[in-house]
């Protein structure tokens, strides 16, 4: 089988999908239930970068990658293409590419500590040209950074959702980040609203992992809470008085945590 690994390098986590690239079917997916880098969120990474050396941070991140890559149960000489996607800070980390332009927004600082601007434009290159995945022999596909806040991630969900083929105003969010079409001009900005739906900063608060409550639905004015099970599939949890908090029949799992999503659905 030709193979193919898709890669999200996320804030949160990084996750891979494994595709039969002649069928292309999603065979396996693998996922980190955190970043490699220290921290709760993008600007904790860059600190981290840029206080204790690059080059850590990039082996940090290489080898989150290679964990995936293992969990996918990928067999010898099938491995043909890497498709990477991710922020402009973790996509730059992991291609070795230094992340001083992206650091320091204040032009005095850059000239002060020679900080060039990087390139970040889409390429197609053999994997021997990033540090540390020279071992799988196959071509990587790095979508472009649209500048700092915007990164290759975004402009995947753009494309991906056909907004670019459609002549009528058009939105697309990653919550965190808005593309707005309006006419031939596309409109963007970002804030920091992804770490809240991950469940940081809420009490019990979870990514979306197993015994994770997911979602709710109401059953005859009682809250049923649904709950990620080891496969990452919502099961029927606890049923809920959402007057009292009390269980009125407990469920098939039982909960350790909920999603920042989970929180918007009550």
């Amino acid at each position: 089988m030709r193979s193919g690994v898709a890669v999200d390098l996320g804030t949160s986590g990084y996750r891979a999908q494994k595709i039969d690239l002649d069928t292309k079917e999603i065979k396996r997916t693998a996922i980190t239930l955190r970043n490699p880098l220290p921290g709760a969120n993008v600007m904790n990474h860059v600190d981290f970068a840029i206080r204790y050396g690059e080059d850590l941070a990039h082996g940090l991140s290489i080898n989150a990658v290679k964990n995936l890559f293992q969990a996918l149960d990928l067999e010898n000489g099938e491995l043909e293409r890497i498709s990477l996607c991710g922020n402009p800070i973790h996509l730059s980390i992991l291609q070795g590419i230094s992340i001083g332009d992206l650091a320091y927004a204040e032009e005095r600082k850059k000239k002060k500590y020679n900080i060039q601007e990087q390139d970040r434009n889409a390429r197609i290159v053999h994997s021997n040209e990033i540090p540390g995945l020279d071992e799988f022999n196959c071509e990587v596909v790095i979508p472009p950074s649209i500048k700092h806040e915007i990164g290759a991630d975004a402009l995947a969900l753009i494309v991906k959702s056909g907004m670019l083929d459609n002549d009528e105003i058009s939105i697309a969010t990653d919550y965190g980040t808005i593309a707005l079409k309006v006419k031939e001009i596309i409109y963007t900005g970002c804030a920091a609203t992804g770490p809240a739906l991950e469940g940081q900063q809420i009490k019990h608060g979870n990514l979306a992992s197993p015994y994770s409550i997911s979602d709710f639905e109401f059953e005859e004015g009682a809250l049923r809470n649904y709950v990620l099970n080891e496969e990452m599939e919502a099961v029927p949890g606890d049923l809920v008085d959402p007057k009292t908090g009390d269980a009125i029949e407990k469920g098939n799992i039982e909960a350790r945590g909920i999603t920042g999503t989970g929180v918007i659905q009550t």
